[in-house]
């Protein structure tokens, strides 16, 4: 009888080990689920963050008034920020050209092409505008993923 009784008691530990086994194999595939459904958001929103990010931190570094204001670059909306030094005026240029958000850093006055510009992202469509309130309006988009964000220097005058 203590047999019988001692390979019941094994065959419970065994179903009890495959139950917890078989719970453990469940949650793990939910969590890559889970992962996989988070990577692919990221991954299509990636663009847009990216550049609305960098755009604000350009508009920051060139917090001195009329150093930031909307233009057009080549036929691009653009984004110019401008810094003074003793050798003269350099133009940070920002625009979205052939699928890519470009930079170009030159001389103020300077004429180039916006195929000159060093690309910075991927993204299908940037544009800059300014408000009637002298905030600038960045908008962008890559895929189905779009963003926007309103801008302005911390100086008095606003973009201008």
């Amino acid at each position: 009888m203590e047999s019988r009784s001692r390979s019941v008691g094994t065959l419970i530990w065994i179903l009890l080990f495959f139950a917890f086994a078989a719970c453990v194999v469940a949650v793990l595939l939910q969590g890559a689920m889970v992962y996989r459904s988070v990577s692919g958001v990221v991954d299509r929103e990636f663009g847009v963050h990216t550049a609305l990010s960098y755009v604000q931190s350009r508009v920051r570094s060139g917090d001195v008034k009329g150093g930031v204001y909307v233009g057009d670059f080549g036929g691009c909306s653009a984004l110019y920020c401008i810094e003074s030094s003793d050798d003269g005026d350099y133009a940070t240029v920002i625009y979205c050209y052939d699928g890519a958000l470009r930079e170009l850093y030159c001389e103020s006055g300077m004429e180039f092409t916006p195929d000159a510009g060093e690309v910075l992202l991927k993204i299908d469509s940037a544009s800059f505008s300014e408000t009637a309130g002298g905030l600038i309006l960045f908008t962008c988009a890559d895929g189905d993923s779009t963003g926007s964000v309103y801008l302005s220097t911390r100086t008095q005058g606003g973009a201008a």
